[in-house]
């Protein structure tokens, strides 16, 4: 009980729902708030369809691998994103993340719950980000916490000589002329 309250919590405080699918026969049982994330108007029940009329392709085309693997494949866990363009016109990004409850079998039907997230805002400020960041006239990089870059911008590339995307996962001091002996 404890725990279904600090679901209801989370889903009403965050952008968050809860779902359920029955990778059989593909019903799916939404909470009000996954609902709202999916745009659904009130007292309408959603649909499989819904999201093949209204999602990315590439995206469905991902979502149909992971039924598969977990009717075939014994998968257990799984993440996707999701794009989906809501009954208005505007789009959402979505991430969801789930688990496979029951392989199947005689007595029950192969079943995912799990989470969505509206990563739409997220989404947004990471490719504003990018976009400033890649047009900066000014040489920039990210590294992590053991100091290899992560992200460098086209002024790094232009300025070192080296190939796009080729100092991706190398240490900093890569673009460190060597010290004289």
């Amino acid at each position: 009980r404890d725990s279904q309250l600090g679901l209801l919590l989370a889903e009403r405080e965050g952008r968050i729902g809860s779902w359920a699918w029955d990778l059989r026969d593909h019903a799916v049982e939404l909470s009000p708030r996954a609902l709202e994330i999916l745009g659904v108007p009130d007292g309408r029940a959603f649909q499989l369809t819904d999201l093949s009329e209204r999602g990315h392709p590439d995206d469905l085309e991902a979502l149909h691998t992971i039924r598969d693997r977990a009717l075939h494949d014994g998968l257990r866990e799984f993440s996707a994103e999701l794009r989906l363009r809501l009954p208005d016109g505007s789009r959402r990004w979505l991430a969801l993340h789930g688990q496979v409850t029951a392989t199947g079998g005689a007595a029950s039907s192969p079943r995912a719950v799990g989470l969505i997230l509206d990563h739409t805002e997220r989404r947004g400020l990471e490719e504003h980000f990018q976009l400033v960041f890649g047009s900066s006239p000014v040489a920039m990089l990210l590294v992590d916490e053991e100091g290899r870059i992560i992200l460098a911008n086209d002024e790094v590339y232009a300025l070192s000589g080296h190939g796009r995307g080729d100092l991706l996962g190398q240490p900093v001091e890569t673009l460190v002329p060597a010290q004289p002996g």
